[in-house]
């Protein structure tokens, strides 16, 4: 196994300068945070703030890239499944979920809330290389595994479709409680349990999420006893 290497000065105080900006941007506000508060916040000093990051924009923006690179070691960038089936969308789900589950992640995306609809800038490069990236990188998983889906080579629905039904349906209202700081209660196993009937939704239906339902339902109960 490769260990780790330690990171240089300059790294620690570049993070460390990240750090101090995030959580005034949480605690106080993005547009209530100085530069000057990050400074004294983080020890830092304004020609290495400036050198790394440029300004406040370019602080937001590496914590965006920040967050980002986090969610894709989460979801990782293993090749594609043998094949697409329940059981891999299941598991891609899941990680989909827990990775967007973050508390980093959220509140970089509650800030994000906030200042996108005044800095066009912010909320597209946001789009960019979070949303879009993980909708793209789906589609191609659906545009590979076509055939797995069992669907016709003239559906209407594109692989950008189905990738954005599929997220839809993961995600849920799960993300949206989450996000609006309704504590969660689930563990990892009622969680899978949960993605699980979502996707069988999206690939069945109705009536085969209901029956993926029960079969967990009674599987976790059974585990319980």
């Amino acid at each position: 196994m490769q260990e780790n290497k330690p990171i240089s000065r300059g790294q620690a105080r570049r993070q460390a300068i990240l750090d101090a900006a995030a959580t005034l941007f949480m605690e106080q506000g993005y547009e209530q945070t100085s530069l000057s508060d990050i400074l004294e916040r983080s020890k830092g000093s304004r020609s290495t703030l400036y050198q790394q990051f440029g300004g406040k924009v370019g602080l937001l923006k590496a914590l965006i890239q920040q967050v980002s690179q986090n969610f894709w070691q989460a979801v990782g960038q293993a090749p594609p499944p043998p094949a697409l089936n329940e059981s891999a969308l299941a598991d891609l789900g899941y990680q989909l979920l827990q990775a967007a589950l973050d508390p980093r992640a959220l509140a970089v995306l509650r800030l994000i809330q906030i200042v996108g609809p005044r800095s066009p800038e912010i909320a597209d490069y946001f789009h960019d290389i979070g949303p879009r990236a993980v909708e793209e990188h789906i589609a191609r998983l659906f545009q590979q595994g076509w055939a797995d889906l069992g669907l016709p080579a003239d559906s209407p629905a594109s692989p950008r479709d189905l990738a954005a039904c599929f997220l839809w349906a993961v995600m849920g209202d799960t993300h949206i409680r989450a996000m609006v700081g309704v504590p969660s209660q689930w563990n990892e196993e009622k969680m899978r349990s949960l993605v699980a009937v979502r996707v069988r939704f999206f690939l069945h239906g109705m009536r085969g999420a209901a029956g993926a339902a029960a079969t967990s339902v009674a599987a976790l109960a059974q585990r319980q006893a």
